[in-house]
């Protein structure tokens, strides 16, 4: 942009600019607009939202796209399909209290298996509970859901509420 260009955009408002811009806007058809329906998702918008993730959000993406997305799964199973660095950081006990949110962000929630002491991470959708018990990560008496948000989980394992 040249340093005039403003001025140009307000000289032309003076000499009859905006009666163009009132005339264009009276004639613009606004039958279909929804003032409460949300923004489109642009791919300027998909563009921000990455920026403020964290590069584990897309190693562990990554990780369970080589596990083809199963409806449950373990932090050892993830580690194993990532390898490198990624492998590192998930088996760094620094690290602990962040696995649980990137998996969170990635679709999954934790459920404690209790058999085997070691955290099991299933998808967020109404069937990973048959999901995960047809694949014998869970028995039926180890399980039951207890909803107290809309998105936000806890189970309740053996009469413990765990999350």
């Amino acid at each position: 942009m040249s340093e005039d260009y403003w001025q140009i955009i307000w000289d032309w408002y003076g000499n009859g600019g905006t009666n163009h811009v009132a005339a264009f806007l009276k004639e613009y058809d606004l039958s279909n607009f929804d003032p409460k329906a949300p923004p489109p998702k642009t791919d300027g918008f998909w563009e921000i939202v990455d920026s403020n993730r964290a590069p584990e959000d897309a190693e562990l993406a990554d990780a369970l796209d080589k596990l083809n997305n199963p409806d449950a799964v373990t932090i050892n199973m993830v580690a194993e399909a990532a390898g490198g660095d990624f492998y590192d950081w998930l088996n760094d006990r620094r690290n602990n209290r962040q696995i649980p949110h990137r998996f969170e962000t990635a679709g999954y929630i934790r459920v404690k298996r209790m058999m085997l002491q070691k955290m099991v991470y299933g998808k967020l959708e109404a069937n990973v509970l048959q999901s995960m018990q047809k694949r014998n990560f869970l028995n039926e008496q180890e399980l039951k859901p207890h909803r107290i948000s809309n998105q936000r989980y806890h189970f309740r394992i053996n009469n413990q509420c765990n999350r």
